[in-house]
């Protein structure tokens, strides 16, 4: 019978008929604790005031035996001062309202407590009466923050705590959402910002100017390849002939061979008439024994001076000096052509922004871990408050 008794007094109520149901519980249990919270705020701000007159006291305190060593002396004088500060940092600290407070006081209460312990056991030692007073003040205290929880209904505390974490829940979910939304935003922005990029890239590598540009590079290619040829065989041809350039720069002292030894194809670039006499030259040394060689290699030198093409040498020279003009004018026209930079510029503005998406996308596919469910939350709001009340009550 008690059993269909109980059931027939359970009452189906909202969330929000809920919250107005503890609110004004709340509100009755706040009044009849108005009275006691007034008394020990009282009781609070002696307290305090007790507590900085015994500070005073302490700092002004002498010792009973003024004899103790120097060193002693100034450890104990540290230690008065460091314990007299953390004394006022601890009262500066406390929470101002005792009714939600206690938690935080008790928190307080041992940071203190490990701070000061070792200047509490110095100084115990030389002012007992005036320590024990700050000691027993800040216990009082305690008893205060304690006494002002005494007549506050632990199921009133439990749904305060609940409500307030239902709304945070709430706003959690909501700033969750706000955050996915900002996600897609600024992946959706930076991926227009590379797709932006590209087309810009893509526009300058099909333009006109662009397509000249590279005709000009491709052009400066062949003429680099061309002029390397030219220098090759320039080079090979008078680089046969080193050991004998060198007696005939022995022989003759003259500067030209010198060149033609140490940089060949600058020698006949500079002065090719000059290098022209020299190997003609060295044909005729060679011939009369003015210029002593190996026998067996006489006849072979001989015939390879004798063989140079001098026409074929001149026209080489034209040549190289066609394509070293040319290159000198392509390489200046390539370098004031400021469409390189802009493309670079792009490429590497495109490369940063597409390591910037790539973050993005990580970002986006993150999973940003959900806040506690609602239903748990309720279920709890919905016991305390049937405890609170006496009656049955389910939330829908």
């Amino acid at each position: 019978m008690k059993f269909f008794k109980f059931l027939s007094r359970e009452k189906e109520i909202s969330i929000s008929q809920a919250r107005k149901l503890f609110e004004e519980n709340k509100s009755k249990h706040e009044e009849s604790k108005k009275e006691l919270l007034g008394d020990l705020e009282r009781q609070y701000g002696e307290t305090r005031e007790y507590i900085q007159e015994a500070l005073r006291k302490l700092e002004g305190a002498k010792l009973m035996n003024d004899k103790i060593p120097a060193r002693e002396k100034s450890i104990m004088d540290g230690n008065r001062k460091g314990y007299i500060s953390q004394v006022i940092y601890f009262l500066k600290v406390l929470p101002i309202d005792l009714l939600e407070a206690e938690s935080v006081f008790n928190e307080r209460l041992e940071v203190f407590s490990k701070s000061s312990f070792k200047g509490y056991q110095i100084l115990i030692h030389f002012f007992e009466t005036e320590v024990h007073e700050i000691v027993s003040g800040i216990k009082r205290l305690e008893e205060i923050f304690k006494s002002s929880r005494k007549g506050l209904d632990e199921n009133l505390v439990k749904l305060s705590s609940l409500f307030k974490e239902l709304d945070s829940v709430k706003n959690a979910k909501k700033k969750i959402n706000e955050e996915k939304e900002k996600r897609k935003r600024d992946h959706f922005a930076k991926e227009n910002e590379v797709n932006k990029l590209t087309k810009e890239i893509g526009d300058i590598k099909n333009s006109n100017e662009y397509g000249k540009f590279n005709s000009s590079k491709e052009h400066l290619e062949r003429l680099l390849r061309e002029e390397r040829e030219i220098s090759k065989e320039i080079y090979q041809l008078i680089l046969q002939f080193s050991k004998l350039l060198r007696k005939y720069h022995n022989l003759m002292g003259d500067e030209v061979s010198l060149k033609m030894e140490e940089t060949p194809v600058e020698a006949f670039y500079n002065e090719p008439e000059k290098v022209l006499r020299v190997l003609s030259e060295l044909a005729d040394l060679v011939s009369r024994n003015q210029i002593i060689v190996k026998p067996n290699e006489k006849q072979k030198l001989i015939k390879r001076l004798s063989s140079i093409n001098e026409d074929h040498l001149l026209d080489s020279h034209i040549k190289l000096k066609s394509k070293r003009e040319k290159i000198r004018e392509l390489n200046s026209k390539i370098k004031d052509n400021k469409i390189l930079d802009k493309l670079d510029e792009l490429e590497h503005g495109k490369e940063w922004q597409e390591k910037q998406l790539r973050e993005l996308k990580e970002k986006l596919d993150e999973k940003i871990p959900p806040p506690r469910k609602t239903d748990s939350i309720i279920i709890e709001i919905q016991e305390s408050l049937s405890k609170l009340l006496g009656n049955r009550f389910t939330i829908s």
